[in-house]
């Protein structure tokens, strides 16, 4: 899998906050697994980024720079729209992961996940802290980004909680909530935290901490009520006049002189507060302190504090908890989900029930210790480790789901007419409608069968059948093509055939006026059939050139049923590298146990040597070859019957002549327009099937016979030296050669074993192409050509 992960928060404003700390944490683990092709779109260089991550080794890996940091801010609309988005669509990725949102997604370009912390901002309001016109813009970039992280495939958040509040507030889709727990890193656990005195001593005159204290850090921000927690503190400093109160954050910088110098407007409230209250000599400001020496200030405090009365995770009391100390909190949001009944609860509307809480803390050491305890295990529960492989599983389970495309299929016919490029397109349009996908086939009236509707609906494909001005198959022409495919959007057009006049007019207009991806099952080259006069082979010869001119840029793939056709595909200038290989197919009925009792009777064909053929009666069929031996062969073997099937064509009135003169009527019998049952019925019953084409570029009837046990014989044209390996499970010859025909079929009738031989190979060769087999390539094809 190609895997995109955002990772522009390790050097923005989020780099230090609970965003930088989630992403660091999980994309520093996922991009060690070198199963999968991963590729980071960040700011500065590679090196720099692994360095921040703290990898350096790696494979598989890859990374898109977006030149010089800069910070998350309104202008990322315009930025991500015009250079970020183009570079993802180029990095032709399966899933593109962003650990934040407001970078920018590109829903509807890729899959997308994206990893929602809370909706905080939109639920209270407050955008910006500086408020006004800031909160103002700042509010409609964020709504404009929650609107986009809705539209994403998979959303990720971090308590059920979130998922909540998401779902109900957010309005989140709740299929497309996941909630992944998050970690503590391992440096907090409380083994692993250094109880050197020396160490101690150390880190804590680094940041003039005198002990005893409380902690609090987590920032500012209304919804934290550190104004609270002062309130509730000076009620301690009565009877614990020694006890400090530690704040840590960067909303401070502390100068040469050990002065706190507010960087937020919360800030200077609440240094305003501190000298209101004359508690300045007991609340230490640090500012930010470094994360090495967190896990010490932290372990050696006697209790940590957090009153924020909306969380969607919570950080730092799992932090406090992981490390060993007591945890005061309120009973809100993700709290009592993440701890359980270990910390002590708290209503920080009322600040006594705070100071209480911290009274009784300090004072009642069984109380203490049990929270000690409670506290580390419950955080045993919450590891990067366990983070990072769900977030895998579920990134891999989104590139692998369907992402719905809406696909055009263009022939000149389409059910219920029957025929190799009407059933190759009619399969797999079923199948795709099947697991998800929108298909809508374009395509002529039938000539005979005016009264089908002109919008139909069939297998839950939608036809749209426009009207067709004339008889004729290249030149055919139905005026209502030309808008009915300009106004549809659509992601794929898959067209069948080459050399249609109003097809290619039609089809370059839509190149050029939409981002539809197009391309092609040519089946056969133009005009590959048939007798042609020389202003036909003039005509054809002119207008492949042409084609030659315009068909490389028209489609992105174009598809081969059988690898031999290569060759004349490039001859209209298709590079190699857009061919691939897609075979046709035969659904799973025609493997089954065919009861022919109805067919016997109606045909006469019980006890009889059954040969079959399929296909439209028309002259470069060869069927009058097949006649024709047929009244050599009854000379020695009466029992021989001939049953072909096939619509109506220009050429059934010869052959049913062909058959009264030579007075094999008992002998042939022409079959026009049969079911499926009918068709299969006689596969069923006969022991050698023939394709005596002209030219065929693949022949799905002798899949289907092959499927039902018949021996082949086939023409050398590209089907039959494709399906048939001459010898072994069918014999080939030379469209025309009758006395080649004639001793194949003798030799048939004569050696049982080979055609045993040749039943048992065919039957076993026919599971290759089964069309569910084939629907799944295709999908396959579809993701990649359109990514």
């Amino acid at each position: 899998m190609r895997i995109g992960i955002d990772i522009t928060f390790l050097f923005d404003q989020y780099s230090s906050r609970g965003i930088g700390t989630y992403g660091k944490a999980v994309v520093s683990r996922l991009i060690t697994d070198s199963s999968h092709t991963w590729i980071l779109f960040g700011f500065k260089s590679m090196r720099e980024n692994l360095d921040e991550l703290g990898v350096t080794k790696h494979k598989q890996l890859s990374f898109v720079s977006l030149g010089k940091p800069r910070s998350s801010n309104p202008l990322n609309l315009l930025r991500f729209r015009f250079s970020v988005l183009p570079k993802i669509r180029r990095a032709k990725l399966d899933v593109f992961f962003a650990p934040h949102f407001e970078r920018g997604l590109p829903v509807g370009s890729v899959k997308t996940a994206v990893m929602m912390h809370d909706v905080i901002p939109f639920v209270t309001g407050v955008y910006s802290r500086k408020g006004g016109l800031a909160n103002t813009i700042k509010g409609i970039f964020y709504r404009r980004n929650l609107a986009q992280a809705r539209k994403a495939d998979l959303v990720i958040t971090n308590s059920d909680f979130s998922e909540r509040e998401l779902i109900q507030k957010g309005g989140f889709s709740p299929e497309k909530v996941e909630r992944i727990y998050l970690g503590v890193n391992e440096q907090f656990r409380k083994g692993n935290i250094s109880g050197d005195d020396r160490d101690i001593r150390r880190v804590l005159m680094m940041y003039k901490i005198s002990q005893p204290y409380i902690l609090y850090y987590g920032g500012l921000e209304t919804n934290k009520n550190v104004s609270a927690l002062i309130h509730a503190f000076k009620g301690t400093t009565t009877r614990y006049p020694d006890l400090k109160l530690v704040l840590v954050g960067k909303d401070y910088k502390v100068g040469w002189d050990n002065k706190p110098v507010p960087q937020t407007p919360e800030a200077r409230a609440i240094l305003e507060l501190i000298e209101e209250l004359k508690l300045r000599h007991k609340v230490l400001i640090t500012g930010e302190v470094d994360f090495g020496h967190m896990p010490i200030v932290l372990q050696n405090a006697k209790a940590f504090v957090h009153l924020s009365t909306y969380e969607g995770f919570g950080f730092s009391v799992l932090e406090a908890a992981s490390a060993g100390i007591p945890v005061i909190i309120p009973r809100r949001s993700s709290y009592p989900e993440l701890l359980g009944e270990a910390p002590l609860f708290v209503n920080p509307e009322e600040p006594q029930t705070v100071t209480d809480a911290i009274l009784e803390t300090l004072s009642d050491e069984k109380s203490s210790a049990r929270m000690i305890k409670a506290g580390i295990q419950a955080a045993q529960n919450f590891n990067w480790e366990q983070t990072a492989a769900a977030t895998k599983d579920k990134l891999l389970d989104l590139a692998g789901t369907v992402s719905p495309l809406r696909i055009g299929m263009l022939l000149p016919y389409f059910h219920p007419f029957k025929g190799g490029a009407e059933t190759n397109g009619l399969e797999l349009a079923r199948r795709m409608v099947d697991i998800g996908h929108s298909v809508e086939v374009f395509t002529g009236t039938i000539p005979g069968e005016e009264d089908l509707p002109l919008e139909d609906e069939y297998a839950g494909i939608r036809i749209h059948r426009l009207p067709r001005k004339n008889s004729a198959y290249y030149l055919s022409f139905y005026p209502a093509l030309f808008m009915r495919l300009l106004r549809t959007h659509l992601d794929l057009l898959h067209v069948h055939g080459f050399g249609f006049i109003w097809h290619d007019f039609c089809l370059l207009f839509k190149r050029l006026l939409s981002r539809t991806v197009m391309i092609n099952t040519p089946h056969g080259p133009f005009m590959a059939h048939g007798d042609y006069s020389f202003r036909q082979k003039l005509f054809r010869s002119v207008f492949t050139f042409m084609q030659s001119l315009y068909l490389r840029w028209l489609y992105r793939g174009v598809i081969e049923v059988n690898p031999s056709q290569k060759d004349w595909i490039m001859r209209y200038r298709i590079p190699e590298h857009k061919i691939g290989y897609l075979p046709n197919g035969i659904s799973e009925e025609c493997f089954g146990e065919i009861n022919t009792d109805d067919f016997d009777s109606e045909y006469d064909t019980k006890g009889r040597f059954v040969i079959t053929c399929i296909g439209r009666y028309e002259k470069y069929k060869g069927l009058e070859d097949l006649i024709h031996v047929t009244g050599d062969l009854i000379e020695k073997r009466k029992d021989i019957v001939i049953v072909a099937i096939g619509r109506s064509g220009d050429y059934l009135s010869e052959l049913q002549n062909l058959v009264k003169e030579m007075k094999l009527q008992d002998h042939v019998k022409l079959l026009v327009g049969s079911d499926d049952t009918t068709k299969l019925a006689a596969l069923a019953r006969s022991e050698v099937f023939v394709m005596p084409s002209r030219w065929e570029a693949f022949g799905i009837s002798m899949l289907e016979a092959m499927a039902q046990e018949n021996a082949i014989i086939s023409t050398r044209t590209e089907g039959g030296e494709f399906l048939i390996k001459d010898g072994v499970n069918g014999l080939l010859y030379d469209y025309g050669d009758q006395r080649e025909l004639r001793s194949h079929l003798q030799k048939l009738l004569d050696e049982r074993d080979l055609r045993r031989s040749m039943q048992d190979e065919n039957k076993k060769k026919a599971r290759d192409f089964t069309w569910d087999k084939i629907a799944d390539e295709y999908a396959d094809y579809i993701k990649l050509i359109t990514r």
